[in-house]
């Protein structure tokens, strides 16, 4: 057999290989689409993520942990209540939430403190009760510091352990973590500056969780 055939043979062998792998990795790709369409202001999570044991206290005085999550929706942020900046505005932006999405009961909106020393139960009720808020029925969560961040750690919530010496702030991250009622992490929302389009993805969260 010629070189030249035996080349031609391999080159159209190389050209199958790549079609098959093409072939397999669209396929691959749509299938993962389905299950996990992107979101206009975040990433829903394929499947849940369940959320580990943890024990905490809500600004009532009750015992907050897993079994809280269970029978609703819950949007949580973690943050705290002398936060300069960032706190505010992602509060803000969980209110409007609320309003567009009417006061679901189906609904609950939660702030678990990274700076428990200061955020006692009755700083985070006044806190949380401010006009600015009304209307949106916040639950503040409190409790040991160690515990709050084992649970930052185990859902890959960034925080930082102590304030800088030079900062003004502790480091945290803005993301706003939406749990579904079986108290899994449903998804994640990196744009708290847009409340309109979370509002929007939860509804289609919903649409999709109701037809699989």
């Amino acid at each position: 057999m010629k070189k030249h055939t035996l080349f031609i043979i391999f080159i159209i062998g190389i050209a199958l290989a790549i079609g098959i792998w093409r072939e397999n990795h669209v396929s691959n790709t749509t299938s993962g689409a389905q299950s996990l369409a992107p979101l206009s202001s975040g990433t829903a999570l394929a499947g849940g993520h369940k959320l580990p044991e943890f024990s905490l206290v809500d600004m009532d005085g009750h015992l907050f942990n897993r079994n809280a999550f269970e029978s609703r929706w819950s949007f949580v942020f973690f943050g705290y209540s002398s936060c300069p900046d960032l706190c505010p505005t992602t509060l803000q932006a969980m209110h409007q939430i609320s309003q567009r999405l009417r006061n679901n009961p189906m609904l609950q909106f939660i702030f678990i403190t990274i700076d428990p020393e200061q955020d006692t139960q009755a700083r985070l009720k006044d806190f949380l009760q401010q006009d600015k808020f009304r209307g949106t029925a916040f639950v503040g969560v409190t409790g040991k510091k160690e515990d709050i961040s084992a649970l930052t750690k185990a859902i890959g919530v960034h925080m930082a352990q102590e304030k800088a010496p030079e900062a003004d702030h502790i480091e945290h991250s803005g993301t706003i973590l939406l749990i579904n009622p079986q108290g899994e992490l449903a998804a994640i929302f990196t744009q708290g500056d847009k409340p309109h389009a979370i509002a929007h993805d939860f509804k289609e969260l919903l649409h999709r969780y109701a037809t699989t």
